[in-house]
């Protein structure tokens, strides 16, 4: 991991530290099937305790889950989240049931929100199908609070995407991604999520990003942190919002750029070149194929201008003795496809097609 970690990432690193030993001696390691077709099903969630929902939950007594499958046990234990934060002094597993023991007592009238997240995985590598949430509370009744939502993200896939929401009244948006977040879950396989347990009468900010590492931790040099603009504000009378869809599209995700050369065109010494005149770097040539069909792939966002020329010396540069046609300018979305340009001798290149944007 590049950059510094976030607390909560820290912490879950200490406590990994301190319960070595035990991790060592339990952790089941994935297995192939004996025999037969592969196991492709996802484990569910058969039974908790405190059950969601539970109120006047002891505040020393241990969080147990019960899963229908063997689990890979590092998994389980890298994605559980907890709002808020609960320090364990031991994790421990019994077959199928997974056990937390929190190390000091839980907060007094207070509502908690255990999360396991889709990165928990079986003993044959299938992940849950959708995170789980457990919620309970140590007082006589549950916050009533809830956010719930979908993200979309055409490129990195809208499951497993972490939401980090953060009480505005605790944290300056200078700390946004910096600070551990007051409640954490993931998205599922659909894209959907939820946080509920949350109190009335509070402002909230919610942030997401693709954890591409898969360290449970944001990593500005190299994850994109998509801030969402509208806050949510929960009151009595409105205690849940579940409305909310957003977009997440890393502003430096490639795109691509096809098409195809009319047959006047068609040879082996016609190129297709799209330059970028703010960076020359992201200059790049393709050669078209027996049927003038061309592809440049992984090509970042950015404006470009499209031309054929003839690369008579096959270097794959237009030089000034190589002829070459009319140029057309566009410019290129995060994570866009631009699909059949045509080109041909008469005029500058044609896109023929709409764009085809993947945000949805």
């Amino acid at each position: 991991m590049r950059g510094r970690p976030s607390m909560f990432a820290r912490r879950m690193l200490a406590v990994g530290l301190s319960l070595a030993a035990l991790a060592l001696a339990g952790c089941a390691r994935p297995e192939p099937p004996p025999g037969g077709p592969p196991d492709l099903e996802p484990p569910v969630i058969l039974a908790s305790a405190p059950d969601s929902g539970a109120i006047h939950v002891p505040r020393t007594d241990p969080i147990r889950v019960t899963f229908s499958k063997r689990m890979d046990r590092r998994s389980v234990e890298d994605y559980i989240f907890t709002s808020p934060p609960i320090r364990f002094g031991q994790l421990s597993w019994s077959g199928k049931e997974f056990q937390l023991t929190p190390l000091d007592s839980l907060r007094a009238n207070t509502t908690y929100l255990a999360v396991i997240g889709s990165g928990a995985r079986d003993v044959h590598g299938n992940g849950l199908a959708r995170p789980e949430n457990l919620v309970f509370s140590t007082g006589p009744s549950l916050a009533k609070g809830k956010i719930r939502g979908r993200v979309d993200s055409p490129r990195a896939g809208s499951a497993g995407i972490f939401v980090w929401v953060y009480e505005d009244a605790l944290h300056a948006d200078s700390t946004w991604g910096r600070d551990d977040p007051d409640y954490t879950v993931q998205t599922g396989g659909d894209g959907h999520f939820e946080i509920a347990g949350l109190s009335s009468g509070r402002q909230y900010s919610l942030h997401m990003f693709n954890d591409s590492n898969r360290n449970r931790a944001y990593d500005p040099e190299t994850e994109y942190m998509l801030h969402v603009s509208r806050r949510i504000t929960l009151s009595d009378s409105v205690p849940q919002d579940t409305g909310l869809v957003v977009t997440y599209v890393d502003p430096k995700t490639p795109g691509s750029v096809s098409g195809r050369l009319d047959t006047t065109l068609t040879s082996p010494k016609v190129a297709v070149r799209v330059e970028c005149a703010a960076d020359s770097g992201l200059n790049q040539t393709a050669l078209p194929d027996l049927k003038g069909g061309f592809l440049l792939r992984a090509t970042p966002p950015a404006k470009y201008r499209i031309y054929w020329f003839e690369d008579l010396d096959q270097d794959r540069q237009p030089g000034p003795a190589e002829p070459h046609g009319a140029a057309v300018e566009f410019e290129l979305t995060p994570g866009e496809d631009i699909v059949d340009i045509r080109i041909s001798r008469e005029g500058p290149p044609v896109i023929a097609s709409p764009r085809k944007d993947n945000k949805p």
